[in-house]
């Protein structure tokens, strides 16, 4: 959960409560307001989007953690060996669609 919350913090002390609040003694009402709410705008979707990856993540190793208890349990050692590899993979493709 640290990365949503220093994420979200350092992205609003960065851009919206540095610039946006600099730019209020130099910019015209109207066009601060715009950028200010736009800003404002981003820094909430992104927080969103990280929330989002962040819960589907700790999904699917709780489903991963359920899976593989069950087949250890069940002493059924070759159904949790690809319980992990299917697991594993999913790890891999998640790093590759991030370094696209």
């Amino acid at each position: 959960m640290n990365i949503y919350e220093d994420a979200g913090k350092d992205m609003y002390d960065i851009y919206y409560d540095g610039i946006i609040k600099d730019a209020y003694d130099t910019e015209d009402y109207d066009v601060w307001s715009d950028a200010s709410s736009d800003a404002y705008d981003d820094w909430s979707n992104c927080l969103s989007d990280i929330y989002d990856v962040w819960s589907d993540m700790q999904s699917d190793i709780y489903e991963f953690q359920s899976d593989l208890r069950s087949e250890v349990y069940d002493h059924d050692d070759e159904r949790a060996q690809k319980k992990m590899d299917k697991f594993k993979k999913s790890i891999l493709r998640m790093k590759e669609d991030a370094n696209d």
